[in-house]
């Protein structure tokens, strides 16, 4: 069985397998209506649940999409997320302050070390069309590139109910960088 709702132009669905629903590629924002909504993915992209039994979770397939962006969705602590690469430098404050606002957000990534003479970074300039970090590359779509434009992108996510105590630990144990 399969039932759809549409948010802002975006396709939303959702399969039911052996008892078990799952929603797919449900976008940001999304009032999508396909099942209940306890789930705390419904605060974090939109959707009113992306996997039930009986109450219990589900894991996402592997090929679940978040229509809104293509990003393929993976569980971490604080839920079903977007994946993504962030290309940075560990000594790049604007890089530091995107790792933050991933980690306050509970959002995993693969951090991609970029080399540090920009005229070294073909990679980078072939997948985005800057040298210039950070870049945050969603797995499928487009790739945000600037601090501003990444911080403005991540809006979208609920942070982790331990937000706060990230960045006072952040402030207390890095201070040369602001939280």
């Amino acid at each position: 069985m399969a039932r759809t709702c549409t948010s802002r132009g975006v396709r939303c669905s959702q399969r039911s397998t052996r008892g078990r629903s799952r929603s797919t590629a449900c976008a940001p924002g999304a009032s999508c209506n396909a099942s209940s909504s306890r789930s705390p993915h419904a605060a974090t992209v939109g959707c009113a649940k992306l996997g039930s039994a009986g109450g219990r979770s589900t894991r996402a397939r592997s090929g679940s999409r978040n229509g809104d962006d293509g990003g393929r969705l993976t569980k971490s602590a604080a839920g079903y997320r977007v994946r993504v690469e962030l290309f940075q430098a560990e000594w790049c404050p604007h890089s530091h302050k995107v790792r933050q606002r991933l980690t306050e957000l509970g959002l995993d990534f693969t951090a991609r070390q970029v080399a540090a003479d920009p005229d070294e970074r073909a990679e980078l300039k072939g997948r985005a069309g800057t040298d210039e970090i950070p870049v945050l590359a969603p797995d499928a779509g487009e790739p945000i590139c600037g601090e501003d434009d990444i911080l403005a992108y991540l809006t979208r996510f609920a942070e982790r109910p331990d937000a706060d105590e990230h960045r006072a630990k952040s402030r207390e144990e890095v201070p040369d960088f602001a939280a």
